[in-house]
């Protein structure tokens, strides 16, 4: 059904030709642009995961009122040039519920935003709640054709999944089977994310530093972050960009002062690839820094320390 609602509804609503049939016109071809520079490319899905506790909710929340104002986020401070006067977001939390995402907004000091109520309003979100009647939104077939549906009548501009988890499994889609997850981010990408930003939220995996389930999770999405919590509460937490097809893998920790998200000391670092190029980093910065040898379990720590 996924991949019937991709061919019927991908891009303009018209049926999608198959490749071999149809070849491309590259002057009609665009480059990948950022909804947040950084963050959330226009247009496109973003796997943001990490383990309970970790603060996906705080910053997704975070990262859609930076959407709502206009603004930068994080170690990108300058706003997007094209979100004039500031986008709209639905943010969907069938994991969490509302209660927690009602608390991420108090935490950030956020009660008061004109975006949240009346006219103005810009901030939409979907949870089931027992006063309110409503039900969680699924992954369901007739629920990514409401979702399609609102995107494109309210022109919203980012819609944040809370969480891909629980979402599939609601609907018994399994969300380690790779080729089911893969129709869906596939229909998701060329319908649903043609129109709008998509963010995943999604928990950590057996592996340590790996995202649960199937490798899709990771795959189809353009842009991957991670969420490391502290090993002691109070202490910054660190924000890794595990995958990016723009460029700009980097690590860095950051807090929550104030109700602001800051990073903790301005430094941002690049993500090796792998482990092997973990360590060619490690000893190459030691070189470089009068350091002729670093013993095992000194490299062991490093790693561990910087890129977990």
């Amino acid at each position: 059904l996924y991949r019937q609602l991709t061919r019927r509804f991908g891009g303009d609503d018209s049926p999608l030709q198959p490749c071999g049939e149809h070849d491309l016109d590259m002057e009609r071809l665009s480059q990948m642009e950022w909804l947040i520079p950084g963050y959330a490319p226009s247009r496109d899905q973003v796997l943001l995961y990490g383990a309970a506790g970790s603060g996906k909710t705080l910053a997704a929340i975070r990262l859609a009122f930076a959407v709502i104002d206009g603004t930068g986020f994080l170690d990108h401070p300058d706003p997007p040039t094209h979100l004039n006067g500031g986008g709209r977001v639905l943010f969907i939390a069938s994991d969490s519920g509302a209660e927690p995402v009602r608390q991420a907004i108090s935490d950030l000091r956020l009660d008061d935003h004109p975006a949240l109520y009346g006219p103005d309003k810009r901030f939409f979100l979907w949870a089931g709640h027992a006063d309110q009647r409503t039900v969680n939104w699924t992954a369901g077939v007739r629920d990514w054709l409401k979702l399609l549906k609102t995107v494109q009548e309210r022109q919203i501009d980012l819609v944040i999944v809370d969480s891909a988890k629980a979402v599939t499994s609601q609907v018994g889609l399994e969300y380690t089977d790779n080729s089911a997850v893969g129709a869906m981010l596939s229909f998701a990408k060329q319908v649903v994310a043609s129109r709008c930003s998509l963010v995943w939220l999604h928990h950590d995996g057996v592996l340590k530093g790996a995202h649960a389930g199937a490798k899709a999770w990771g795959e189809i999405p353009s842009v991957v972050h991670r969420i490391d919590k502290p090993e002691r509460p109070g202490q910054p937490r660190t924000w890794t960009v595990v995958k990016t097809r723009k460029g700009d893998e980097r690590s860095f920790r950051y807090q929550l002062l104030d109700g602001q998200f800051s990073v903790c000391d301005g430094a941002t670092a690049a993500v090796p690839a792998d482990a092997a190029a973990a360590v060619i980093q490690t000893l190459s910065e030691a070189l470089q820094n009068g350091q002729d040898h670093l013993s095992r379990q000194q490299l062991i720590d490093t790693l561990g320390d910087r890129f977990s």
